[in-house]
């Protein structure tokens, strides 16, 4: 039998540290990473869009979701999502397309090596991930996933509309706080409702105790677009 999320209204709480660790103990939790994609992360495509700065706070934060996705290799389900519409890819006749070839194009925009064999994919054309257009809940439902760790930009935007979505469908919902841009702090008024909504706010290294994880010295965070283009194969181990 199939577990999806519980429906809105019924029986929810807000997800605590136990609860969370017993999701990631029985595969019941799926981290979802948001918007990691070439238009996004890559300085050479930001240069007209964003400062120096910003720059490299994207490309710090892009690295430690790579060290994240190493951390969890093969515990974890994984989906990720990368939105597509006129800016981000060249195919202009996405009206005509099947939703599965749509998530295909998604995939073109992953920084390469990123996506693991078992991982997917989803393209969404709106802010969150979790809108009807998009394939992410019935393919999370099809496995019994009942709780997304959500990573990855921008965390006023698309992590904070597809967490309200989350939460709305049933869903508990854990957000790692160090690992989505611009980084907010906790006590920061984008959290504010999503906590009284029962989201959990932390760190990666809490999620990581939480869930007795022990990050791999082998595996040093990701350098997926900082100098000299090295980029961790997440698929088949340490870069």
């Amino acid at each position: 039998m199939v577990i999806g999320p519980t429906p809105p209204g019924i029986g929810m709480s807000a997800l605590g540290m136990d609860d969370l660790a017993d999701a990631f103990a029985a595969g019941r939790a799926a981290h979802i990473v948001i918007d990691v994609q070439n238009f996004y992360c890559d300085p050479a495509v930001m240069a007209d869009r964003h400062t120096p700065s910003m720059i490299r706070d994207i490309v710090e934060m892009t690295d430690r979701i790579a060290a994240f996705c190493g951390d969890t290799r093969g515990r974890m389900r994984r989906a990720w999502v990368a939105h597509i519409n006129d800016r981000t890819m060249s195919d202009m006749d996405l009206w005509a397309r099947t939703p599965e070839h749509i998530d295909r194009l998604g995939l073109r925009e992953i920084p390469a090596g990123f996506v693991g064999e078992k991982d997917i994919v989803v393209a969404k054309g709106l802010h969150s991930a979790l809108h009807p257009g998009t394939t992410l809940h019935g393919r999370l439902q099809a496995v019994g996933v009942d709780t997304l760790v959500l990573s990855g930009f921008f965390t006023d935007q698309c992590v904070k509309a597809t967490a309200h979505d989350a939460l709305a469908k049933g869903y508990k919902v854990c957000i790692l706080r160090d690992l989505t841009g611009p980084e907010c702090p906790e006590e920061s008024p984008t959290w504010g409702p999503l906590k009284n909504s029962g989201a959990l706010l932390l760190t990666a290294e809490a999620f990581r105790k939480a869930c007795g994880i022990v990050p791999s010295l082998a595996s040093p965070p990701g350098v997926c677009f900082s100098a000299g283009k090295v980029i961790p194969d997440l698929r088949r181990g340490p870069c």
